[in-house]
């Protein structure tokens, strides 16, 4: 190999390098990908299926206000603490961008520990206990917690 096909075989390979990082955002998906945890069957199973009818009219509200696509990743968290990681862990793999989570307070815990393990933001969309938002997680959020941290005066 001379000097000529060296300095040429360099060019190619950086060129081809500095490419690819824009054939990566390309073949990004431009929807954003929000896994949902509901506890759908078992013991909470009512209400994970009420709260699954809300979850559902989500993206095409989103979308209108903001213009921004979701794309929903359901999965079941039957009522149960270890199939709450299992399902989190599943999600975070097929690729949820975050995930939304139960209103179980044990599942919020277990979830809670896999997203930040994964470095993936979890929202606790309902319920859980203070314990879990007061460990200072940096991917974990609470939107609503019960009971709330003021009272009210009477």
């Amino acid at each position: 190999m001379n000097r000529r096909q060296f300095t040429r075989n360099i060019f190619v390979t950086g060129a081809t390098a500095a490419l690819a990082r824009f054939n990566i955002v390309r073949a990004q998906s431009p929807k954003l990908r929000v896994g949902v945890l509901l506890p759908k069957s078992g013991l909470q199973g009512l209400i994970g299926q009420s709260c699954q009818k809300g979850a559902d009219l989500a993206p095409g509200v989103i979308r209108d206000l903001l213009g921004v696509d979701i794309e929903l990743m359901n999965a079941d968290t039957e009522t149960n603490v270890d199939t709450a990681r299992t399902r989190a862990e599943r999600l975070i793999q097929e690729g949820a961008h975050c995930l939304v989570g139960p209103f179980d307070s044990g599942a919020a815990a277990a979830v809670s520990q896999v997203a930040e393990q994964r470095r993936v933001p979890f929202v606790i969309n309902i319920a859980a206990a203070p314990q879990i938002t007061e460990q200072g997680y940096q991917f974990v959020f609470a939107i609503f917690r019960w009971p709330p941290s003021w009272s009210p005066t009477v």
